[in-house]
């Protein structure tokens, strides 16, 4: 019960620290979220090219 309520504690205070930074550098913000959107769909896409080679190799 009691790592429960640290983990939620320090998810909340993460959370907290995100809006902090979102309002008081909206731009910066925006950016880096961005960014990090950008890099997840570029693994995504890579993942998703490596799949289809393999199902290409199988045939």
């Amino acid at each position: 019960m009691r790592a429960t309520k640290s983990q939620s504690l320090i998810l909340i205070a993460m959370i907290a620290l995100l809006l902090y930074w979102v309002v008081q550098d909206p731009i910066g913000a925006a950016d880096m979220i961005r960014s990090i959107f950008d890099w997840v769909l570029g693994a995504l896409r890579l993942i998703a090219e490596r799949v289809v080679q393999f199902l290409s190799a199988l045939t």
